[in-house]
């Protein structure tokens, strides 16, 4: 997914509200400095183990 001349591979593509997420823009440097990045791999974290878990069937 390519979002302001930026390549992201990351769990974020997986988010269905990366457009929104300012953690997101933050963390990735969309039209700013990067910053906030280690609580931006903490969310990715989260929302893995959540994919996967569903994915798995754990609900």
């Amino acid at each position: 997914m390519r979002i302001a001349n930026r390549e992201i591979t990351d769990e974020c593509t997986h988010c269905g509200n990366i457009l929104q997420c300012e953690l997101f823009r933050q963390g990735h440097g969309i039209h700013t400095e990067r910053m906030n990045v280690l609580q931006m791999i903490k969310c990715q974290m989260e929302h893995r183990e959540k994919r996967d878990s569903k994915e798995k069937g754990g609900g």
